[in-house]
This record gives structure tokens, C-alpha cells and sequence, in this order.
């Protein structure tokens, strides 16, 4: 996952809630023009990265609802700097194995740190490309995006391809900011869960189900999808 646009998006979603997440000071207020948008103090730039985090580990339990179990073998999409397929890495355990992909080597080389650091050993980096994960098995039992979806340029293409990477009871994991809310943009860092769905159904996949959850009053949707047999 990318980490900086990750972090970029989620502001601008914070952004959309400026009266829920942030207050100007005073000064701020005496100094700005009418017609100017209001300044964002230090302080609330720090709120908005301790939001970030809380958004974060509701992201993290949604995927651990899913029952991961020790033993499996989990590629993610979109890993940045590995935070998400570390955590997977002690969720599956020495027996289970992480396959974290990126298409931006300098963020793979960090994880390629961390793992001769010795502080993890059941994660490999994967080079993919845009529109092929490019991992090296095919056995995975599930594959997992949090807000990654949104960024892929031909997802129908993207999920044939992935197919042949998945084992026989393999799954996908979507974690997507809704669409279908106050502030939602098309062109921006958000997805529409329906338009999801038939982008799978296409792709050769039968929709499992799509769940919702709300952080930091904004609306995140999760589905989840395996192979059409």
C-alpha cells in the first residue's frame, strides 16, 4: 500500500469533516480572510495523524474478524512500507507465510530491511506491476487491499490476473472508503461497493458479502470475493 497516499486521502476525508476533527485558534480566526480557507494549526495536523491511527487499527480488526488462522499463506497488495503484512506475518505464525507486493522498489527495500534486521522472517517482498501482483505462488488463501482498490487502474484486469495466484478455497479482501457518502468523489480516494462487486462478477469471482463500517464518521466497505467455480 502507498503509504503517503494512503495518508493523503484519509486527510482529505478528514478534511470533509473539519467541524467534527478540528477547531481553529483565535489567532487563526483573526488573521484569516473571509474568502480564504481557514489555516490548519500544528496541533490539528497532529489530531489528524492521531486519527489516521485509529483508522488504521479499525482496519487491522476487520481483518483479523476474518478468522485468519495460523498456517496460511496471505499475499498483500499494495504493502508500502510493510506495516499491515508484519502484523499478518504474527497473526500466520512461522508455519504461515506473507507475500507483500508493491510496485514502488524503494518501499520494498525497506521491507527487505526489516526482514534481515531479524525482526521478521515469514514475509517476502514482491515486485509487481500495474496490473499483475507478479507473486510468486499460487496457493494463496486470501489476498488482501486496504485502501489500495481505489488506486488500481484497470481492477477487472487486475483480478483476472490474480486468479491464478489464489488457491482452489482462496479469497480477496477489499477495504475501501464508500463512495455512497458526504464528501465522496469518483475522481478521488474513494470506490462505490456495487460498481465493486460487478468489477469481481466479471473478473470471474462470485461475492462472498460486503460489509460496512464507520471511522471517524466516515464509511468504509469490506468485501470479500473468492473464484467462480
Amino acid at each position: 500500500m502507498l503509504n503517503i497516499q494512503r495518508l493523503v486521502c484519509f486527510t482529505l476525508f478528514l478534511l470533509c469533516t473539519m467541524l467534527i476533527l478540528t477547531e481553529q485558534s483565535p489567532a487563526q480566526t483573526q488573521h484569516s480572510h473571509p474568502n480564504q480557507p481557514a489555516i490548519i494549526s500544528e496541533d490539528s495536523l497532529v489530531l489528524l495523524n492521531q486519527k489516521y491511527d485509529e483508522a488504521w487499527h479499525h482496519w487491522r480488526n476487520a481483518l483479523f474478524d476474518l478468522d485468519i488462522q495460523p498456517g496460511m499463506v496471505i499475499g498483500e497488495v499494495g504493502a508500502g512500507n510493510g506495516e499491515l503484512a508484519f502484523l499478518l506475518a504474527k497473526q500466520v505464525g512461522p508455519e504461515g507465510h506473507v507475500y507483500a507486493n508493491e510496485i514502488d522498489p524503494s518501499k520494498l527495500e525497506k521491507i527487505r530491511e526489516m526482514i534481515l534486521s531479524g525482526q521478521v522472517k515469514n514475509v517476502t517482498p514482491v515486485l509487481g506491476q500495474k496490473n499483475d501482483a507478479q507473486f510468486p505462488v499460487h496457493n494463496l488463501d486470501m489476498v488482501v487491499l486496504v485502501e489500495v482498490y481505489h488506486h488500481l487502474d484497470n481492477p477487472e484486469l487486475f483480478f483476472r490476473n490474480m486468479i491464478r495466484y489464489l488457491s482452489d478455497t482462496g479469497f480477496v479482501v477489499i477495504i475501501d472508503p464508500d463512495l455512497n457518502q458526504p464528501g465522496g468523489d469518483s475522481e478521488g480516494c474513494y470506490s462505490d461497493p456495487e460498481t465493486t462487486r460487478s468489477v469481481f462478477e466479471n473478473a470471474g469471482y462470485k461475492v462472498r458479502k460486503i460489509d460496512y463500517r464507520k471511522v471517524l464518521d466516515l464509511k468504509f466497505y469490506i468485501l470479500s470475493a473468492y473464484i467462480q467455480k
